[in-house]
């Protein structure tokens, strides 16, 4: 298994050099202007979202030109599963279900990271629970949610502390209700993420302890549409990622309004935003220390398939927009 996942910004990364990808358009930088677009976002409801509550609220993207309708989900697994049935235009994800999709022939890729989190995912267990350490989950019930940063976190964390996915029992929960499973007692811990733990908390009555792998596991969200929308769309979505510019200038200028604007918006109480706020940086970019993560996924992912082609990640990747907003957030692709 592949566990060396970094930062963009602060880790050397050792990927190989890969032939850049070339767009079917030629994008160029798109003065603002109204276009009057419509752009249907799937929001999986996140707290890695906020730099898209915060244009939405701010009306950074109807200055734009962009009207927007948004269909909630509950997570980025299921937005990504909307983008690729064509009933949204963009949706926001992690790159573990990129990576699935690819490997299912999706022809999708990722317009931008919004944000980075090394504490977004974790092992969450009662604050009553005996389990206290890695060792502790032998033999016990571990929920996860199939196909998301919970199913591949679950697997780093394992190897990050020497223990066999055989050592543990595995149990698929949805996400919608992976909480309940773990206040009714149907699992002893759960991999997932924070508005999964914010979701135990309430419904156990009390804190969770959550376990992380930090300097192992580096979670990105990232803005994915299918390449024909991209195409056909340059313009309006320039205009979206210059919306998301705008918004963290204002999440760095005023954090404390951010954090009211994502907590209205997710459904979950400001404090708890509060508290995981620091965790989250929220930074607009794309460059081969992703390349090199969905690389680590793939890996992983196919490490029973020796048979198994090891996909252009580059081509996975659409820069166009993001330059034409700010060139300077596109670096070191190769």
């Amino acid at each position: 298994m592949a566990s060396a996942l970094s930062s963009r910004r602060n880790i050397l990364l050792g990927a190989a050099g890969l032939a850049a990808a070339g767009g079917t358009l030629a994008w160029r930088a798109v003065a603002p202007t109204q276009v009057h677009s419509r752009i249907t976002v799937a929001d999986p409801a996140a707290v890695a979202s906020a730099l898209f509550y915060v244009a939405r609220e701010r009306d950074y993207f109807a200055a734009e030109g962009i009207a927007l309708e948004t269909i909630k989900t509950n997570s980025g697994k299921e937005a990504l599963d909307l983008v690729a049935t064509g009933k949204a235009d963009l949706g926001m994800a992690a790159e573990a279900p990129f990576v699935r999709a690819i490997a299912a022939g999706i022809p999708a890729q990722i317009v931008a990271t919004v944000e980075t989190s090394e504490r977004n995912t974790g092992i969450i267990v009662p604050d009553a629970s005996p389990i206290r350490a890695a060792a502790d989950l032998k033999g016990k019930r571990i929920g996860f949610c199939p196909g998301t940063a919970s199913e591949y976190f679950l697997q780093v964390f394992l190897q990050a502390n020497l223990l066999a996915e055989a050592d543990i029992r595995a149990v698929p929960v949805t996400p919608k209700d992976a909480h309940l499973a773990l206040a009714k007692g149907e699992v002893d811990a759960l991999s997932g993420w924070q508005e999964i733990r914010a979701h135990a908390d309430k419904a156990l009555g009390h804190r969770t302890r959550i376990f992380y792998a930090q300097g192992t596991y580096l979670e990105t969200w990232n803005l994915v549409a299918l390449t024909a929308f991209l195409d056909a769309n340059p313009r309006p979505v320039v205009g979206f990622v210059r919306a998301l510019l705008k918004a963290q200038s204002f999440v760095a200028a005023d954090p404390e309004a951010a954090i009211s604007i994502a907590a209205q918006a997710i459904g979950i109480e400001r404090a708890t935003i509060a508290e995981m706020w620091p965790d989250y940086a929220f930074d607009l970019g794309l460059d081969q220390a992703l390349v090199a993560n969905l690389e680590g996924h793939w890996r992983m992912l196919t490490e029973d398939d020796a048979s198994a082609a090891m996909p252009d990640f580059m081509a996975g990747l659409a820069p166009q927009a993001l330059r034409a907003a700010d060139s300077s957030r596109v670096t070191d692709l190769r």
